[in-house]
């Protein structure tokens, strides 16, 4: 019906680019960590928030341009917790809960799958936006870790409707794509690459990816993207337990986290990832293309394989893309 079809091509549309919108707001070049050489020669370097960071004899501290005074600093927690206390092992359940699902038979989950993946979007944006904006003290690790549960709760709730189908499908392949790029660019210390806002770009170049793919192969796009966020929720559910906060879970943090009231733990300690978190991270992103050919030789039916005649896919965006960019239109009766 075309009432439908048009409310969930712009309810697809609109979940696009809200996403696009809150991962380009993570990549602002001002927030940029200057290389260490420079902290240690206690050259300033300014940050956004009109804040300055130095070294004074030893000791990072973080200063309000605007009114010279110190900024309170605090750990980049972010809500992962320490050691196996309660944030921590809801952290573990909640990885396992969603990746080894998505890794073993995520192609298979259809509604459930397209659910999980609102979910995730809702928690990571939120997860993303608090850690940037709260000062010092914060309200916890356990209450932030219950907010972003809570708002994972909402998304993955929002997705279960037929009507959020074409658009969580969307979300899907565009997570699938940034699964990659993130492991990527956390491989190495302190980033993959010096610049800060370059491992953002190839991050968001992963997205792009992804996304385009799903427009002209919508079932290879579904299966590396189930496989793609499965391995790494269940690889990261692995490195909690075996490094509890310093290996993949510092990574995310080091790479999302530029809040200012953060900036003397996350120079001061940086990130340095040991080589079974590196060969960890490795491995995951080598499962990918072998959980998704498993999942397509054991689960043949179509993902949705309960589709009505009136439910929109992404292989009918895919046609309206592709027909509107490239196919010619039809000669006007005025031309010669």
């Amino acid at each position: 019906m075309p009432g439908r079809h048009s409310g969930a091509s712009r309810f697809s549309l609109l979940l696009f680019f809200v996403k696009i919108f809150l991962v380009l707001n993570l990549v602002k070049p001002s927030w940029a960590i200057p290389p260490l050489p420079y902290i240690l020669n206690a050259t300033p370097a300014l940050f956004r928030r009109s804040t300055v960071v130095e070294n004074r004899d030893g000791q990072i501290v973080v200063i309000d341009s605007d009114s010279l005074q110190f900024i309170t600093q605090g750990p980049a927690s972010d809500g992962s917790g320490s050691g196996f206390n309660a944030a921590a092992v809801i952290w573990v359940l909640f990885t396992f809960v969603n990746g080894v699902p998505l890794t073993i038979a995520g192609i298979r989950g259809s509604r459930i799958s397209t659910a999980a993946a609102a979910g995730l979007a809702f928690a990571a944006c939120g997860w993303a936006a608090m850690i940037n904006t709260m000062g010092v003290p914060d309200i916890g690790d356990v209450a932030l870790t219950l907010i972003v549960l809570g708002m994972y709760a909402g998304g993955f709730m929002l997705g279960l409707f037929s009507f959020a189908r074409t658009g969580c499908i969307a979300l899907l392949c565009l997570e699938g794509g940034a699964a990659v790029g993130i492991r990527a660019v956390i491989m190495k210390d302190d980033l993959l690459i010096s610049t800060y806002v370059v491992n953002w770009v190839l991050v968001v170049l992963t997205i792009v990816a992804s996304g385009l793919l799903s427009l002209f192969k919508q079932r290879i796009a579904i299966l590396l993207s189930v496989a793609s966020c499965g391995t790494f929720l269940t690889g990261l559910g692995i490195d909690l337990i075996l490094h509890k906060q310093d290996g993949m879970s510092r990574g995310l943090r080091f790479l999302f986290d530029r809040n200012s009231a953060h900036l003397a733990d996350l120079i001061g300690n940086g990130y340095y990832p040991t080589l079974s978190t590196t060969i960890l991270i490795g491995i995951s992103l080598a499962v990918i293309p072998i959980a998704a050919f498993a999942q397509h030789k054991i689960f043949t039916k179509p993902f949705y394989p309960t589709d009505s005649e009136d439910e929109e896919t992404l292989e009918d965006l895919r046609r309206r893309t592709v027909s509107k960019f490239f196919d010619k239109p039809p000669p006007s009766r005025f031309s010669m």
